[in-house]
């Protein structure tokens, strides 16, 4: 390929994106014609079909799809490059741009991410919040540089370089000085018994705890305090006798400070996997951020991080070859990164 046909990459993105030739060309602010021609010229140059026409407009071919992800890799690389270089021409300072989505133990994210502007006073670090979905699109958009949430699985981890941090579960929270804190191996029955708050019937916890009851036989409590607010449902959980559903970064704030307890009840469930997800391979910067919050989680006492291979990124799907933390996984960069 030429560096015209890598050029016209971009381009083909925002036809794959929009799935139209015609939405594409108003958005790059030029003729369908012209967009017709680049498609042209990039299937001359790599020798394939990249777009299969269909009712509604355009959709990749397989080999476009290979494009795609690569084109959005290049995108994103493209506007950091842009974002840090004016941003140094204007202040003198490195700059990075990280995304995070509310999935995961606030605290220790905040100690992790005060620790690497302290360590390294010639960075500004610009974190912005959004749901899971809202911070993907501004990492395939080049917006942020890397993301910090739950990480991807199945099609939808193509194309995105994933590291684990720790894995999330649900959890029975109750005051910390609650009958059932004390006790060992609590009961379906016992909890049946206490009265609860849970969020709306259709809400994630509600639905779980619904089903932990039907599987054991027995109709769900009665909620007679229905709050699907999270922090409104913490503060209840820690000045009344109501117990509820959690996931477990929701309130480890209120379990570290001696506020709360989790139930010791044996709850079926799968974990989930909470880490960095990025569409470029790391630079230094990247890679000494995620070594600092690697470090935070594992000494704050989160579940110890879990990696494909000692010292890699996983990549693509999540599967089966997860395996515990290793030796070289527990190495951490504990000194601030050099300067540039």
């Amino acid at each position: 390929m030429q560096s015209r046909d890598v050029g016209n990459l971009l381009p083909f993105l925002v036809i794959a994106e929009e799935g139209s030739m015609n939405r594409a060309a108003r958005v790059l602010h030029t003729s369908q014609p012209a967009l017709t021609r680049m498609v042209q010229e990039l299937e001359a140059a790599i020798g394939e079909q990249v777009f299969e026409r269909h009712a509604r407009g355009v959709r990749p071919t397989p080999v476009g799809e290979i494009l795609v992800r690569h084109a959005r890799a290049i995108r994103a690389e493209a506007n950091a490059a842009l974002y840090e270089v004016d941003r140094f021409r204007r202040d003198g300072r490195r700059h990075i741009k990280i995304g995070a989505s509310p999935y995961h133990p606030l605290n220790y994210l905040s100690r992790a991410l005060a620790d690497v502007v302290t360590q390294n006073p010639d960075l500004d670090l610009h974190l912005q919040y959004g749901s899971p979905q809202e911070i993907l699109e501004l990492l395939r958009g080049g917006g942020v540089e890397m993301v910090i949430g739950p990480l991807l699985a199945g099609e939808a981890a193509e194309g995105h370089l994933q590291e684990v941090l720790f894995y999330d579960e649900l959890v029975i929270a109750c005051r910390a000085n609650h009958r059932l804190a004390r006790r060992q191996r609590v009961d379906v029955q016992q909890l049946l018994a206490e009265s609860w708050v849970l969020g709306p019937p259709d809400s994630l916890m509600r639905t779980r705890v619904d089903a932990l009851f039907r599987n054991d036989g027995l109709e769900p409590p009665r909620i007679q305090l229905e709050v699907d607010d999270v922090a409104t449902r913490r503060a209840l959980v820690v000045h009344s006798d109501f117990l509820s559903a959690f996931q477990r970064n929701q309130v480890e704030a209120e379990l570290e400070a001696g506020l709360a307890a989790c139930i010791d009840f044996q709850w079926p469930q799968a974990r989930r996997a909470i880490g960095v997800v990025r569409v470029t391979p790391h630079n230094e910067l990247s890679a000494y951020i995620t070594s600092v919050l690697k470090r935070f989680y594992r000494t704050a006492g989160e579940r110890p991080p879990v990696v494909a291979h000692p010292g890699e990124p996983l990549r693509g799907r999540l599967g089966s070859g997860v395996r515990a933390g290793s030796t070289s996984d527990r190495e951490t960069l504990r000194a601030p990164m050099p300067a540039r």
